[in-house]
Formats: structure tokens, C-alpha cells, sequence
């Protein structure tokens, strides 16, 4: 699996509260999940990072779990149409 498509779109629009924080050390080194994390540009980092920081919300609710912004490493939507953000 690679970098999910258009995700900084994505995680710009996300509204719901069907939010799940996952920090990336809690994924085996062989999960895929976690391989196209560690694979990710900084230029993908970079937009992702503008992309949260874009949707107020979104922030509201990391904030709220205590999530460091810059800690951030990746997201994903589920096929539920929730939102995970990956944590370093």
C-alpha cells in the first residue's frame, strides 16, 4: 500500500466524529499500514501537516486527546468514512 490518494483533501474536509488516533510504534514492523508511513516524503508530511492545520475542527478534537500537531505522521479514512491519524 502507498500513501493514501488525496488524503490531505480528505483530512481538509473531514467533519465526523468518528475519529481513531493510533500511534505508528503500536504497528509491527511488517504491517503495511506502517511501511508506507515510514516511506512517506517530507513533501507528503508537509501537506498533510497544512491539511490538519486547515480544518479547525479537526484540530478542536486532537487538541482535545492531547495530540501534538507535529507529531503526526500519516492518516487514512476508513472504509466507514472515519478518519485515523498516525502519531509518532
Amino acid at each position: 500500500m502507498n500513501w493514501p490518494k488525496q488524503i490531505e483533501q480528505t483530512v481538509r474536509g473531514f467533519k465526523g466524529n468518528n475519529l481513531r488516533i493510533v500511534n505508528v510504534d503500536t504497528l509491527s514492523r511488517q504491517d503495511q499500514t506502517r511501511s508506507w508511513i515510514d516511506e512517506a516524503t517530507p513533501q507528503q508530511r508537509v501537506a498533510l501537516q497544512s491539511a490538519v492545520e486547515a480544518n479547525r475542527p479537526l484540530v478542536a478534537e486532537l487538541k482535545a486527546h492531547d495530540v501534538e500537531l507535529n507529531n503526526i505522521a500519516a492518516a487514512e479514512q476508513a472504509a466507514d468514512g472515519g478518519l485515523t491519524i498516525y502519531l509518532r
